[in-house]
């Protein structure tokens, strides 16, 4: 059994009532929150962590993401959707393999990591380079394969392969 409490951080539960503790605890065992309260309501376990100057909440959600073309980034970025779809976005990504999306794709995992998001929605061609990124970073993925009319660079039949 391993357990490890977190000191001396501003806790932002998000629960109904709102509680929020200053000078918080937060006690973990085995990967479960077994206790959140203010410093010294509870005897702390195991590994003792002083959070002073941090704040602890539940993670960020983003909803629509795009993983894999986070190497497209800053591309014609000042136009309107289907001109920048039609022009650059969809001809560059004809020159993306699974590797290259997987890749990407591990790269927009560790930022959104780093920036406290720990689940998202990622809508992206290469449905199982996706999966494979999101189970290597360890990020909460829905994978949500791009469908489209017409070929993809992944597949000539993109509702199949979804």
């Amino acid at each position: 059994m391993t357990a490890k409490t977190l000191i001396n951080a501003v806790i932002l539960t998000m629960e109904a009532d709102h509680p929020v503790f200053s000078d918080g605890m937060l006690s973990i065992q085995d990967d479960r929150i077994s206790f959140i309260g203010k410093n010294g309501s509870a005897e702390p376990e195991g590994e003792i962590i002083d959070c002073s100057g941090k704040l602890l909440m539940p993670g960020l959600v983003n909803t629509h993401a795009h993983s894999g073309s986070a190497l497209f980034r800053s591309i014609a970025d000042d136009l309107f959707l289907m001109e920048w779809l039609e022009n650059y976005m969809w001809p560059i990504e004809k020159f993306q393999s699974a590797e290259i999306s997987r890749i990407a794709t591990s790269l927009c995992h560790l930022e959104f990591l780093k920036n406290g998001i720990t689940t998202n929605a990622d809508m992206w061609i290469y449905g199982r380079s996706t999966a494979q990124a999101a189970l290597e970073s360890g990020l909460r993925s829905v994978i949500c394969p791009t469908v489209f009319s017409r070929p993809s660079t992944e597949t000539k039949d993109p509702l199949e392969a979804a």
